[in-house]
Order: structure tokens, then sequence, then C-alpha cells
């Protein structure tokens, strides 16, 4: 089953993954300084934060479908 894939650009990975920890009531299933990854079974979604500076434009890295 194909799963979608949501990358976004934060400040502080650190104090995301506690935002989301809550958010979506899972702990994240890879943990690095300037990364971690969310595996979601609901909803499907590989969701991942990665620590840039901020540019304008916004904070979204990249979508995709896992297959």
């Amino acid at each position: 089953m194909p799963k979608m894939h949501v990358s976004l650009n934060v400040a502080d990975v650190a104090k995301s993954v506690e935002f989301y920890r809550k958010f979506f009531g899972a702990e994240p299933v890879k943990l690095k300084p300037d990364y971690a990854k969310f595996d979601l079974a609901e909803p499907s979604v590989n969701f991942t934060l990665n620590q840039r500076p901020y540019e304008p434009g916004g904070t979204l890295n990249h979508l995709g479908i896992q297959v």
C-alpha cells in the first residue's frame, strides 16, 4: 500500500519532535541531532523533520509517495 511522505524543514529538531510526539501520540522511529522520522500507520504517513536554517518560501522540504 502506498504511503504519503512529508518532509519539513525546522529550526530546532528537538523542539519539533516534542510537539509531534504529542500531536501524533507516537515516538520517532529514527532520531538524530538534525533529523527525525515518524513512520505512522494512522494516518499512513512517513513524516520527517530536517533541521535547516530558515529560508523564505516556507518550511516544506519535499513531498512524495512511498511505494
